[in-house]
């Protein structure tokens, strides 16, 4: 059964309006409550496991979209020198990998400082923006998933 227009609460006492494209309720709830966990992290923080080691040497990787998670758009985001993504809101959570650059974000009522290998998770129906304090090109991923 589908979630089409239902809203709950989420852990982290946020409303999330379910998307409209019926997802089970099992996978919803164990995103948001993987969300709740950490927000924030650096790349050397991250719990790395080898990754077929039947078939590479010293090669490691870290899922920073939870397993079962219906990924819709993965891109490369650059932010010019003074450029900024104003506060908003989606129906989707969010993966920033932030890989240059410096620059200043938020998301619900925490600040952070951005800089190279900082990781965001911001959870469906945050407000969230970020902005470009330094002199060169903010690059980050992005990733967006229900």
């Amino acid at each position: 059964m589908g979630l089409s227009g239902l809203v709950f609460q989420n852990p982290l006492r946020q409303t999330i309006i379910a998307p409209k494209y019926g997802y089970p309720t099992g996978k919803i709830q164990r995103t948001v409550l993987i969300m709740k966990n950490k927000k924030m992290t650096r790349w050397e923080d991250l719990e790395w496991s080898s990754i077929r080691p039947e078939l590479a040497g010293h090669v490691f990787g870290h899922a920073i979209v939870p397993t079962g998670a219906a990924v819709q758009s993965i891109a490369l985001t650059k932010v010019s020198p003074g450029g900024v993504f104003a506060t908003h809101m989606d129906e989707y959570h969010h993966v920033f990998c932030f890989l240059r650059g410096e620059g200043e974000g938020w998301s619900g009522e925490s600040r952070y400082d951005i800089s190279s290998e900082l990781i965001v998770r911001v959870t469906a129906g945050t407000p969230h923006g970020y902005r470009n304090t330094g002199s060169d090109d903010l690059i980050l991923i992005t990733v967006n998933y229900f």
